[in-house]
């Protein structure tokens, strides 16, 4: 009946709900309803555009309602509220079965209430085809958004409306309790758009120890078992339960899927540094590494889609937990056969460095070009901190970096062993070709010109290079 309505109806249903969710602890709306909107509003491009622009009340709400802080006893308040609601609801021809690819138990209304506030949100926020969001735009990825001012979200706190530890806190909580894959689908865009905002706080002690525990579920799935002692903390509020919820096996394939594209953007993603993924993962090897050894041999014995990159991407990721971990360990023992065929590829970003050095340089400057960080080596505040959904200024020499304030891009100008006034024409000659379309051939000619350009230039740019962690090799020797 839901899927009859047009678009002014179904904006004029959201606005509704927005009324209904406002009292956060006692809310009236029926989180059986509201499973139907999701479902419904799930992956119709039309609703999501409309209510961008017509719902901020709604969506204002829907994060709110997530991330608002519950105790115990709050949350048994909020499950009495939502049994009442359902008992009383006026609309009982819009409840129906919840489909399968859900969390573990829909019997309980908290739960089916917060799927289903994720799920609007992780469709709301999610880029389309082309890789634009409301919060990423892959066209001007200096932006701190990518949307018009008239696009919820408009602002960075429309997403922590109670702050970033709270929010991210709340995730984590209900990734854990769900064992939905709602929470990470929503989570995907945010630390695409805003990660200096939601990164940081997943590094905390128990917040990091809880999301990595939920990530070892989720790449073991059905088919592994998870035998590592986790600390007491983890143990004491986060249980696997004894009946996996459809998402999580082998029949669906959605958790390794859904998994591995959010360790992607925490290990790799825009705005990340190149040591967020030992950061994050750092002193839990042992717990993580044979988890992404049940996830290979899934991928290695179906026909998983996007196998093949998703493949490359657990090999790497178990080499890097291998290469970390306490003695005694073995590559026989301790690697899937998939891990150990990369161990002799000298790789980084999964360019061969041995073979293509200007790829190498190509896709660490890209990387480097997409960050929204004030470019100062003293400073490094992101474009959420320094600006209200606007781009930092650039160098208005090479266009390629940025800085938050006037202070900032004279202290680079002058700084002492790595003076912008040197690097700025060496960044010039990449710019146009990162620009249009992220050309490997200006790259080309780029290191071409660099490298004739005389030995001073060369080292400076590389330990320029370095210290922002884009190379840790010399590439520009072999060119």
């Amino acid at each position: 009946m839901l899927r009859n309505k047009g678009v002014a109806d179904f904006m004029a249903l959201l606005q509704g709900e927005a009324k209904k969710l406002k009292d956060h602890h006692k809310p009236t709306t029926c989180p059986a309803c509201l499973l139907q909107i999701s479902i419904t509003f799930e992956g119709d491009r039309r609703l999501r555009e409309a209510s961008q622009v017509s719902c901020h009340d709604f969506w204002n709400a829907c994060i709110a309602a997530i991330t608002v802080q519950r105790s115990p006893n709050d949350i048994n308040t909020l499950r009495l509220q939502l049994r009442r609601n359902v008992r009383v609801c006026r609309r009982q021809d819009l409840h129906g079965n919840p489909p399968r690819l859900v969390a573990q138990d829909l019997n309980d209304p908290v739960h089916m209430f917060i799927h289903s506030l994720y799920v609007l949100l992780g469709s709301c926020l999610m880029p389309v085809e082309g890789g634009h969001s409301a919060l990423y735009n892959s066209r001007d990825p200096k932006k701190a958004f990518g949307n018009r001012g008239d696009l919820w979200p408009t602002l960075l706190s429309d997403l922590v409306p109670f702050g970033e530890r709270q929010s991210a806190e709340a995730h984590v909580r209900w990734a854990c309790q769900l064992f939905s894959p709602a929470p990470f689908m929503a989570m995907l865009p945010m630390l695409l758009g805003c990660r200096s905002v939601l990164f940081p706080s997943l590094l905390e002690p128990e917040l990091r120890e809880r999301i990595l525990w939920y990530i070892t579920q989720c790449l073991h799935a059905d088919q592994g078992r998870d035998d590592y002692k986790w600390p007491d903390s983890v143990q004491s509020q986060c249980t696997r339960p004894s009946r996996l919820p459809w998402w999580m096996t082998l029949s669906s394939r959605c958790s390794l899927e859904i998994t591995v594209s959010f360790m992607d953007m925490v290990f790799c993603g825009a705005d990340s540094d190149p040591d967020d993924a030992v950061r994050f993962t750092l002193g839990f090897e042992r717990a993580l590494l044979p988890a992404v050894n049940t996830a290979l041999e899934i991928h290695n014995t179906t026909g998983l889609r996007n196998s093949k990159a998703e493949t490359t991407n657990l090999a790497r990721m178990a080499l890097l937990l291998f290469k970390r971990m306490d003695e005694p360990k073995s590559p026989q023992r301790d690697l899937h056969e998939v891990s150990r065929r990369e161990m002799d590829r000298p790789t980084y970003m999964g360019i061969d460095i041995t073979q293509s050095p200007h790829q190498l340089v190509h896709h660490a400057l890209l990387k480097l070009y997409q960050k929204r960080t004030c470019s100062a080596l003293s400073c490094g505040k992101s474009v959420h901190q320094a600006s209200a959904g606007k781009s930092l200024p650039l160098c208005s020499g090479c266009k390629f970096t940025q800085y938050c304030s006037k202070e900032c891009q004279r202290a680079d100008w002058k700084h002492e062993a790595f003076p912008h006034k040197v690097i700025c024409p060496i960044l010039r000659l990449w710019t146009p070709g990162i620009q249009a379309g992220f050309e490997l051939s200006g790259t080309r000619s780029a290191m071409d010109v660099l490298v004739a350009s005389g030995e001073q230039n060369r080292t400076i740019f590389e330990a320029w290079a370095i210290t922002r962690g884009l190379v840790s090799t010399h590439p520009l020797n072999a060119a």
